[in-house]
C-alpha cells in the first residue's frame, strides 16, 4: 500500500516488468504506425521523441533497481505524462491550446510577479527585525510566507505576532489579500478566458 492511502502497490520487480512490457508494446506500436500511416516530419519527430523518452525512463528504472541508495524514481512518472501528450492526439491538442493561452497571458503573470516581489520586500523591511515571529526574517522566508499567504492558508496566524505589537500592520496583510485575491486572481482568470475565447472564435 502507498503511505496514508488505500491504493494497492505492486512489488518493485512486478512494477518494473510491467513498465518494461508497456514500453516494448508502445515502441512496437509507434514504429508500426510510422510504416502504416503517412509519414510526416512532425510524426517522425514525435516518434523519435517517444522512443528517446522510453529509453531514458527504462535506463532510470534500471538504475533504481541496481542502486540500493535510490528507492524510488521521480523522473519516470513525469516522463510517462509526456508520453501521453505525444501519443494521444486529443490530449496533445488540448495541451497546445492551454500553452498558447498561457503564453498570451504572460503580461498578467508579470504583474502578479511584480506585486508578489513588492510585498515580499515590504514585509521583509517591516517585519524582518521582529523576534517573536521569524516568518519575514530573511528574503527566502519572506517569499515563502507571502506565497502561502496568497492561498490564505497561514492567515491570520502569521499576522498575529505583528498585530499585537502594532495594529497598523494589519493594513499590510489586508492590502496584500484584497489586491491579490479579489483583483489580480480575477484579472488572471478573465485574461485566460478572453484569450481562450478569442482562440476558439478564430477557428470558427
Amino acid at each position: 500500500m502507498y503511505p496514508n492511502s488505500e491504493l494497492f502497490k505492486f512489488p518493485p520487480t512486478v512494477a518494473l516488468v510491467l513498465t518494461f512490457t508497456a514500453y516494448v508494446f508502445l515502441a512496437i506500436f509507434v514504429v508500426m504506425r510510422l510504416f502504416i500511416k503517412k509519414r510526416s516530419s512532425s510524426a517522425i519527430c514525435r516518434s523519435i521523441s517517444m522512443c528517446a523518452i522510453m529509453l531514458f525512463s527504462a535506463g532510470d528504472l534500471i538504475w533504481v533497481s541496481l542502486d540500493k541508495s535510490r528507492t524510488v524514481t521521480w523522473v519516470v512518472p513525469i516522463l510517462n505524462v509526456a508520453l501521453l501528450l505525444f501519443f494521444i492526439r486529443a490530449i496533445r491538442e488540448i495541451w497546445i491550446q492551454f500553452t498558447k493561452v498561457l503564453i498570451k497571458s504572460v503580461p498578467v503573470f508579470i504583474i502578479i510577479l511584480a506585486y508578489f516581489l513588492l510585498f515580499v520586500l515590504i514585509g521583509f523591511i517591516l517585519f524582518g527585525q521582529n523576534t517573536d515571529n521569524l516568518a519575514f526574517s530573511t528574503i527566502t522566508s519572506s517569499m515563502y510566507t507571502v506565497f502561502i499567504l496568497f492561498t490564505v492558508s497561514n492567515y491570520p496566524d502569521v499576522s498575529m505576532a505583528y498585530f499585537e505589537n502594532n495594529r497598523y500592520t494589519a493594513l499590510y496583510f489586508w492590502a496584500y489579500l484584497l489586491i491579490g485575491i479579489f483583483l489580480l486572481s480575477n484579472l488572471l482568470l478573465a485574461q485566460i478566458f478572453i484569450n481562450y475565447k478569442t482562440m476558439i472564435d478564430s477557428r470558427l
